[in-house]
């Protein structure tokens, strides 16, 4: 039974909050000491940081979608793998301002992991393929290092 609440949780929380840049719905899915455990810089890793930096996101990806690949439940955890796609209006990213081209569209994967408590999310990680993304936004070339 909490597995299966768990996994309504999330699947609310992305259909509703982040397919639908709902913010105002943030208070409704987390608990009141939430942790958020992968906050971008600079940013606060509570509910309200979570926010602020969804926010910035929603920003700069006004069309921001995740399609859900699959969900895991483990225990009082639920991990979701996502595909992001967005297009990126143009502008200026980063401190050396770099120029993206208008409507140029981008795809990242990543997944979410929420440890669930009384029907809320109680902590949040959140990992993406930062690489991939910075690489569609500069059009940078990708370098690996051997070891």
């Amino acid at each position: 039974m909490i597995a299966e609440q768990g996994l309504k949780v999330m699947q609310d929380f992305f259909e509703n909050v982040l397919n639908t840049r709902e913010l105002s719905l943030l208070e409704h899915y987390f608990s009141p000491d939430f942790i958020h455990h992968t906050p971008m810089p600079g940013i606060r890793n509570d509910a309200q940081g979570l926010k602020q930096g969804l926010t910035v996101l929603f920003i700069a990806f006004h069309d921001l979608r995740y399609k859900v690949e699959s969900y895991q439940v483990d225990g009082g955890c639920v991990e979701v793998k996502w595909t992001a796609t967005a297009a990126h209006p143009s502008g200026l990213i980063g401190k050396r301002g770099v120029t993206i081209l208008v409507g140029r569209q981008m795809c990242w994967h990543g997944s979410t992991r929420a440890r669930i408590r009384d029907g809320r999310i109680d902590e949040l990680w959140t990992y993406q393929d930062e690489a991939s993304l910075l690489a569609q936004l500069s059009e940078m070339p990708l370098v690996l290092v051997e070891n």
